[in-house]
């Protein structure tokens, strides 16, 4: 073999800071002297010329590029510092102002709940007060202490937030409850303030209940007073039954002070124009105060509800008591706004810089770059030449594998090849083994048939560890359809390339690490067996079929003749089994009658002795047969296949229990004779 073309490869790199060019230097090993001499110091003056020009680039991209990098990423550094440091001003300000409309949206609902609890519980507290009015109607208008107090009593106990209970004709307060404490009020006439005359005036003019405070009373605390006309049948007004509460209880009854805990407050009222009470410290108690200059309260930055009750406007101020910035994040997201602009200024200086360098290790590559041109032109002209010659290679394994299909195709029994795995996967297969399953070539391509579907007995990884090769098993299969098929299969283990070469194209094709590696395969040959297996069956179904006519047939000879008969009724009668054979031959006389109307009769007579639930000769069969040929018969008109079904019943019963133990005792009697 001539050494002049035995030419090899061998790959080299130019390296830069940021990337790596592949470069291919062509080294003839032939053993010609002038030839050989001649390509390796042109090969080996290339590379020194390469590594010099590298040298040379790099020493003055030092140079130069570094302070110009550097100059630019500090100039568009300090630009970007400029724009963003306005725009994260904005941003942190933004964030504050949204976490504190968020933070007075909740107070807000806060005092929402305060107010809606407040003015649900009055609205139902003050409801006695019509209860108290129609009671006074019902008693005429006819009050006494005694009436007062019962009535009161009871409702104190289901209003218990309701501090007194008054009931004023004319408006008089003649009877309070309780009493204790307020006997110095009892006969004083309502309305001495100007106001509460003003209110009182409004209900009886309106016939509603209105509120009148709220008021400081003498024993402390602040309170409430609701007021609601009585009228007589005729209109005319008779005086006012009065309820008071207790801002106290009330906060109490709906416990109020846990939902405000966090805040302080201010009730406000419009119709005085004061402050009536406040909770500036968020405790439980709050102080029962009237202030009328508003102005002069500390209590500022609040939000505020209004509220109405009845004829009462009143207003609810809340802040929390830690103020506004309790829940302020304000430094961390400052110090976040900073960590950003450094990150932007920084990340700025390095990627002008980075562009820089791009910039100029580009010029350097085009340069190395139309340097190789020219080496790269040389061989790939060597390379056209071996590509042809792969081409002419792939078409020959091309036709020598199609060739192989027709081979595999032609043979009668089907060919499998299939993964050795746990879920084997079908790689290769030829056309008898779509006619024996069912399948098409599209089912195999689209995975849908495994091989477990349609063979699931068989186990290749067991099969592998027996290290059997050309094992033969006989297993039953399954067609697309479902239909069982009888198979006798054959396992062949091999070594075989899993992954298929892409030759579509060829020119870029590259051989991955996987394509080259081998893995265990099996190829299944398989013959179909089931025509075989059906006659089989057949054979054995006709077998019991003679075995069952032979059993009769001696039975029947046994039945028939008289002296066998006997014999075998006197055994039963030992088993005390005598009901069957009894049954039997009444059948026999049964069928022999000609008259139908003695039929009719011993049909009764044979239902009494033998199919009746307490019959005396029970046939000695299951209950369900019993029961379903006991309404047939008892229905019966003396038909002479009557008892047909239920004979056959009772003979199979006897040929396979008593006949069967008679036999094999006669046959055991007889041997024992022939042996003495």
């Amino acid at each position: 073999m001539n050494n002049n073309n035995n030419n090899q490869w061998e790959t080299s790199s130019v390296t830069s800071p940021s990337n790596s060019i592949p470069m291919k230097t062509y080294r003839n090993t032939a053993n010609n002297q002038t030839g050989g001499n001649g390509s390796a110091a042109n090969s080996g003056s290339v590379v020194e010329d390469e590594e010099n020009l590298r040298r040379v680039l790099r020493n003055n991209q030092r140079k130069k590029v570094l302070p110009i990098s550097i100059s630019l990423g500090l100039l568009i550094a300090c630009l970007t510092l400029f724009i963003s440091v306005p725009v994260c001003t904005v941003v942190v300000v933004f964030l504050e102002q949204n976490r504190l409309s968020a933070f007075k949206e909740r107070v807000t609902q806060i005092a929402i709940t305060a107010e809606l609890s407040i003015q649900r519980q009055i609205e139902v507290s003050f409801s006695s007060l019509v209860t108290m009015t129609e009671t006074v109607r019902n008693w005429g208008f006819n009050v006494t202490w005694a009436k007062n107090d019962d009535l009161c009593s009871r409702l104190a106990k289901i209003y218990p937030e309701i501090d007194t209970f008054e009931i004023c004709p004319g408006a008089y307060i003649d009877y309070v409850y309780p009493l204790a404490g307020k006997e110095s009020i009892v006969g004083v006439r309502m309305g001495v303030a100007r106001e509460q005359q003003r209110i009182m005036d409004k209900s009886i003019a309106e016939k509603t209940t209105n509120l009148y405070g709220p008021v400081s009373l003498i024993e402390g605390g602040i309170a409430v007073m609701a007021m609601n006309p009585v009228f007589y049948d005729n209109g005319t007004w008779w005086g006012f039954t009065v309820e008071l509460f207790l801002f106290e209880d009330l906060f109490n009854k709906i416990d109020l002070h846990t939902t405000m805990s966090q805040y302080q407050y201010q009730l406000y009222d419009y119709g005085s124009g004061r402050t009536f009470l406040e909770n500036m410290n968020g405790s439980k108690g709050f102080k029962n105060t009237i202030k009328t200059n508003v102005t002069a309260s500390p209590f500022s930055d609040y939000v505020e509800r209004n509220m109405t009750v009845l004829n009462g406007n009143w207003k609810i101020k809340v802040k929390p008591l830690s103020g506004w910035d309790q829940d302020s994040i304000l430094w961390v997201e400052i110090l976040v706004a900073i960590i950003i602009i450094v990150v932007i200024f920084i990340l700025a200086i390095l990627a002008v810089h980075q562009l820089v360098q791009d910039h100029f290790r580009k010029k350097e590559y085009q340069f190395i770059q139309n340097k190789l041109e020219v080496k790269v032109k040389e061989r790939t002209k060597e390379l056209a030449n071996s590509h042809s010659q792969l081409l002419v290679l792939l078409e020959r394994i091309s036709a020598e594998e199609q060739r192989t299909k027709k081979i595999i195709n032609s043979i009668e029994d089907g060919i499998v090849t299939v993964t050795v795995e746990e879920s084997p996967k079908i790689l290769h297969c030829n056309t008898a083994f779509y006619r024996i399953f069912g399948f098409s070539d599209v089912d195999v391509i689209n995975g849908r048939v495994a091989l477990l579907n349609i063979i699931p007995s068989i186990n290749l990884l067991a099969e592998q560890k027996k290290e059997l090769n050309d094992a033969i098993l006989e297993v039953k299969g399954f067609t697309k359809l479902g239909k069982e098929v009888h198979l006798k299969v054959s396992l062949t283990f091999i070594k075989m390339f899993t992954k298929e070469l892409d030759t579509s194209n060829i020119k870029n094709y590259k051989v991955t690490e996987d394509v080259q590696k081998q893995e265990t395969a099996c190829v299944l040959l398989i013959h179909n067996n089931t025509d075989r297996s059906k006659l089989l069956k057949d054979l054995k179904e006709k077998e019991q079929l003679y075995s069952q006519l032979k059993e009769r047939m001696e039975f029947q000879e046994m039945f028939d003749n008289h002296e066998k008969r006997s014999e075998f009724k006197e055994f039963c009668r030992k088993e005390h089994n005598l009901e069957n054979i009894l049954f039997l031959e009444d059948i026999q006389l049964y069928k022999s009658l000609g008259n139908i109307q003695e039929r009719v009769n011993m049909q009764q007579e044979m239902f009494d002795k033998y199919i009746r639930l307490d019959a005396e000769f029970q046939l000695n069969i299951s209950q369900e047969d019993l029961q379903i040929y006991s309404f047939k018969i008892s229905k019966g008109l003396g038909e002479i296949e009557l008892f047909d079904g239920l004979e056959k019943i009772v003979v199979e019963s006897i040929i396979h229990n008593s006949y069967k133990r008679w036999r094999e005792v006669k046959q055991r009697s007889e041997e024992n004779t022939h042996f003495l």
